[in-house]
């Protein structure tokens, strides 16, 4: 999957997820309570932690709020967000296909630079 964005937006990653899989906290309830992390989403964004469908420290899966104002900006019906704690994983991870989106860090500029895949990808790879 490639995502298409109609801007660009370097935080993109961190839009779609915190760092280290820990939620967005907006909810002064689940700020009082951490407890409530453990099993309900706590914020007003466009998607929520489907507890049923995650595996703490391994991947979260997002699903649609079905409470967000603006149906429009739900553009997917689910993302998992992988946990992945070594970058030259992640980089690997992406080259063979199992990851869509990967926020690098230096150590794997040159093999990203290096790929076989063309950047920005062709609009017949999309």
């Amino acid at each position: 999957m490639i995502v298409h964005l109609k801007s660009p937006n370097p935080t993109l990653t961190q839009d779609l997820w915190a760092r280290n899989a820990a939620p967005k906290v907006s909810s002064p309830r689940c700020v009082a309570n951490p407890d409530l992390f453990k099993r309900q989403s706590c914020g007003a964004g466009p998607y929520v932690i489907d507890y049923s469908q995650t595996l703490i420290n391994d991947h979260v899966t997002l699903t649609p709020n079905p409470y967000y104002y603006d149906k429009s900006k739900q553009h997917w019906s689910k993302i998992t967000v992988k946990v992945v704690s070594n970058a030259s994983s992640l980089f690997q991870a992406l080259e063979a296909g199992q990851l869509d989106l990967i926020e690098g860090d230096l150590t794997t500029v040159r093999a990203a630079k290096s790929a076989a895949s063309p950047w920005p990808p062709s609009p017949e790879r999309s």
